[in-house]
């Protein structure tokens, strides 16, 4: 059965089309990804999904009921629920009291009823909290349950946003860049996250990965999600993955060259040794830096690989400009 459906949604802001004819179909339980490069019109999608934005034309269904034109309350409540570029928590708030936030769509008592704390308040109140609870466990948050949410590093608020999110019991859950700003080591912990909740809470899954991270974490393609490009992907899709094929393997060569060849040719000015045995070096501490565990800050430029290019540009840039044909005494002289 189909989760949401779209047909031909068109949204136009003057002589703007963001979205052209988009016809979407993602079925019960399955995790998609939204794929497209930056101004494709990938969050203008969700925005139109959730009511943000009304489309210019166009259908959009949940479960098979129209749900076009909506407000943005209506279609949370029909079983739509997102996530944002931007973090956007109730940053007062604690941890737990972000997730109950969410919860209020299905726990209510009276206004009279919460004044007084009358019987029913307490019940709903502590439902709430072990259900709240319950979803922070999922995302090893439970611990900070009581921590202000502006206190949490940004990885965890990223978590707890989903987490909120979660809590209103939706039918699709939108993420959009769900891993944006966050590490290697962060974003893979996420994305078994984010198939965890597919699984365990029966959750169809609609995310916006951008073009290049979806070509350059492993962990993104791991997922086996179903690509849905947007319409200039549509049109040109099989020339967009092999001009972006062919550009990963030129960033792949170019790094291996900065990497071993730079700090290769400073080495050899430095020391004066033969420059095949300098590459030969330089390759073999590469290997054991990613052999123990750095292969992924290689790939991410972190602190020690800065340290390798800047070095090693700064020194190749003075063997070069100076003529060094090797030599310590002759470097430093230079220097």
């Amino acid at each position: 059965m189909l989760a949401i459906k779209t047909e031909a949604l068109v949204k136009s802001y003057k002589d703007i089309t963001a979205v052209d004819q988009l016809n979407l179909q993602i079925c019960e339980g399955e995790l998609f990804c939204l794929l497209g490069v930056n101004g494709a019109g990938k969050t203008t999608v969700f925005n139109l999904l959730t009511g943000v934005y009304k489309p210019n034309e166009g259908i959009v269904r949940l479960d098979g009921q129209d749900i076009t034109g909506k407000s943005i309350i209506e279609i949370n409540k029909a079983g739509i629920a997102r996530t944002f570029q931007n973090i956007r928590l109730f940053k007062e708030l604690s941890v737990l009291d972000n997730v109950k936030a969410g919860l209020h769509n299905h726990n209510v008592y009276s206004t009279i009823e919460g004044i007084f704390r009358l019987p029913k308040f307490r019940k709903v109140e502590k439902e709430m909290n072990t259900r709240a609870m319950e979803i922070l466990e999922v995302f090893g948050l439970d611990k900070e349950a009581d921590i202000l949410a502006s206190n949490l590093p940004y990885g965890k608020q990223r978590k707890l946003e989903i987490a909120r999110a979660i809590a209103t019991e939706p039918k699709l859950l939108l993420l959009d860049e769900p891993a944006a700003g966050m590490n290697p080591h962060e974003t893979e912990d996420l994305m078994n996250i984010i198939t965890r909740i597919r699984d365990e809470f029966d959750m169809t899954i609609l995310m916006i990965v951008p073009f290049v991270i979806y070509y350059f974490l492993p962990m993104v393609r791991k997922l086996n999600v179903a690509s849905i490009y947007h319409y200039l992907e549509e049109r040109f899709s099989s020339k967009v993955r092999y001009l972006a094929s062919a550009f990963f393997c030129l960033f792949m060569f170019a790094r291996v060259a900065i990497v071993l060849f730079l700090p290769s040719l400073a080495l050899n000015a430095v020391t004066g040794l033969n420059i095949y045995l300098c590459i030969v070096l330089m390759g073999v501490v590469t290997v054991i830096y990613c052999t123990m565990g750095g292969i992924e800050a290689v790939v991410w430029g972190d602190v020690i690989q800065g340290f390798i290019l800047v070095g090693g540009a700064i020194l190749s840039l003075v063997w070069i400009i100076s003529g060094i044909d090797g030599g310590f005494g002759t470097f430093m002289d230079v220097a």
